[in-house]
């Protein structure tokens, strides 16, 4: 196994730039062994890279997480604020992802990480997000998750989320996707996306965690976690500020580029 400080510093960057990113992180981490001549470190390995992530997010939304906590408290006085209504938004996203995600997490684990499935699913998903974004509303639903309890939105992009266990999709790119279809404004969109991602990353890399090979030393995974943390502050902070103001059609013609080397290349 052939991971040192330099290959977890690539796997790190990937990961944090490609997580909020809707170009996805899975697909960009199956592909690097490949790239870089390595054996391909699994899953687990995958996932030990989103904690930096799964950090970045609670960083980045420490108000919005703090205000959560706060009204939810509230609810033993007997009213539910705005914020505690988005908390249960999210956790109706995260009970669709889960039953997704479970019902084909061995497929995605194994058979669905090839070139060839992950130049798809980026052409696919790339262009519903494109079609997605260009055909949604533009009507701004500020309050959507907030202060109602909005199941149909939540559950369906919970499910997206799910469907993003696939290498290639990307969760933020599917879940973005489905809001604007549902004429959810991007920076609505994208603020529900990432903090609905908390329960998936943390989720998912403490289920993966005893399984990560013990051939691989604990100083390339720290180092790894540190630097997608950087990279996923840095991600969250261009992504919002850049999807309001200019789209998703870059992100698409990027996920083409990208499809059409794996393609050629492999």
């Amino acid at each position: 196994m052939e991971i040192n400080l330099w290959v977890a510093t690539l796997y790190g960057l990937i990961q944090g730039l490609a997580e909020f990113l809707p170009v996805s992180s899975s697909g960009h981490l199956a592909i690097l062994p490949k790239v870089l001549g390595i054996d391909d470190p699994g899953v687990a390995f995958d996932l030990a890279m989103h904690l930096g992530t799964g950090l970045a997010v609670l960083v980045y939304f420490w108000r919005d997480i703090k205000n959560m906590l706060v009204d939810l408290w509230a609810i033993k006085n007997g009213r539910l604020g705005p914020m505690g209504f988005f908390a249960f938004n999210i956790v109706l996203g995260n009970t669709s992802t889960l039953v997704v995600a479970l019902a084909f997490q061995d497929v995605a684990e194994t058979s669905a990480r090839t070139p060839m499935i992950i130049a798809i699913n980026l052409m696919v998903f790339g262009l519903f997000m494109w079609l997605s974004d260009r055909w949604g509303g533009r009507e701004r639903k500020e309050e959507t998750f907030s202060g109602r309890l909005a199941w149909k939105e939540s559950l369906l992009m919970g499910l997206f989320q799910g469907i993003a266990v696939f290498p290639g999709v990307s969760r933020s790119g599917a879940t973005l996707g489905i809001a604007r279809l549902l004429k959810i404004d991007r920076p609505t969109a994208g603020r529900f996306s990432f903090m609905m991602s908390l329960p998936v990353i943390f989720g998912g890399m403490l289920l993966h965690l005893k399984h990560l090979p013990s051939a691989v030393s604990l100083a390339p995974i720290i180092w790894g976690i540190v630097v997608s943390f950087v990279a996923g502050v840095c991600a969250i902070h261009f992504f919002l500020y850049w999807v309001a103001k200019q789209g998703l059609w870059p992100f698409t013609l990027y996920r083409f580029v990208l499809a059409t080397f794996l393609l050629l290349l492999f």
